[in-house]
């Protein structure tokens, strides 16, 4: 083979890897752009806590429930924590994590020693207080 035919070869060839190499950045891009979206457009679920007579609903991504009047639901009772719960919607699910208050936190009379799922009528106890979930989509 003439030196011309190899130099014309490893052109072509090069030209290939670079154009399959931008191909492939081009697709990756697009599905993270896409994807992006769809996170973006995902908004979290209504959940309403069934209290004793009344229903507080809830259609923020992370809801804090204790003492502390800066907590999204405020109980006044000395047993419940300044900052005594954690409700976040992340995944696609609802989540329950004890924010480390004295008295703990209960998911159907089981404590809650990490951040767990919560489903629709699960009962979440903080200290005495005792809340009923219900989910709104």
């Amino acid at each position: 083979m003439s030196g011309l035919v190899v130099l014309i070869i490893r052109i072509v060839l090069c030209i290939a890897v670079y154009g399959f190499i931008g191909f492939s950045i081009w697709v990756l891009w697009r599905d993270l752009k896409e994807s992006s979206k769809s996170i973006r457009s995902q908004k979290a679920s209504t959940i309403i806590l069934d209290y004793g007579d009344e229903q507080l609903q809830f259609s923020t991504p992370e809801i804090i429930i204790g003492r502390d009047q800066a907590c999204d639901l405020t109980i006044q009772d000395k047993a419940v924590s300044a900052q005594h719960t954690r409700l976040s919607y992340h995944h696609g699910q609802w989540w329950v994590e004890d924010l480390k208050s004295r008295n703990g936190t209960f998911i159907n009379e089981k404590l809650v020693a990490e951040a767990i799922v919560i489903a629709l009528g699960d009962k979440i106890k903080c200290a005495t207080q005792e809340f009923r979930v219900i989910f709104e989509e």
